[in-house]
């Protein structure tokens, strides 16, 4: 399998983009690693809520203790602080819940930020690159062929543009497939994969 093409030129440009895309998607995951963190810091109100409710509730009960040594009237003042544990115990059952909800959220909105630009960007990317693996390996298993320049040579002529057979080099390489030799056209062809003639 070919990863990179052999001419220099064109091998220090996929390598180039290769090692921008590797940058392209470690910049976006630190980008949702720091919204993540960012949208994580809104659970504090709801860890107040639970700090709160649980002091609330320790210091109801503790009221609750000693009141209820209170002879005569202490289960009657004891009972209105059931009412105090309950409220510590929803203020704590709401700030868990607030917590719950900012953690999802900060790690949905960390996902989608890092995962919707890493993954157009590999599908432009990866998409050519495979087709470019995939072309320039097969064309380099057949490029020791002699029968193969023929087919070389058709691909030089079906995939440049007009423009491209302007060129002397271009012209005189038709009049060489014209006379039978396929080499000048099949080296074009072989040259813009970024390969080697032999």
């Amino acid at each position: 399998m070919k990863l990179y093409a052999e001419l220099p030129s064109q091998r220090y440009r996929q390598v180039l983009f290769d090692g921008l895309a590797v940058v392209w998607c470690y910049l976006w995951i630190r980008a949702g690693m720091f919204l993540n963190d960012l949208v994580d810091k809104l659970s504090a109100a709801g860890r107040l809520l639970i700090d709160a409710g649980q002091d609330l509730e320790d210091t109801a009960s503790s009221v609750q203790g000693t009141v209820v040594r209170v002879p005569v009237i202490g289960g009657f003042i004891k009972d209105r602080f059931d009412g105090l544990v309950g409220v510590g115990e929803s203020l704590q059952e709401s700030g868990a819940s607030q917590v719950n909800t900012v953690d999802t959220l900060s790690t949905w909105v960390g996902i989608v930020v890092a995962l919707l630009p890493i993954l157009l960007a590999l599908t432009v990317w990866l998409w050519r690159r495979a087709g470019w693996i995939r072309d320039a390996s097969a064309a380099a298993r057949l490029r020791g062929d002699s029968d193969s320049l023929h087919l070389f040579a058709l691909r030089a002529i079906a995939n440049r543009p007009l423009a491209d057979f302007r060129g002397r080099e271009a012209r005189d390489a038709l009049r060489s497939f014209h006379s039978g030799d396929f080499g000048p056209l099949a080296y074009m062809e072989l040259e813009q994969m970024g390969l080697r003639y032999r």
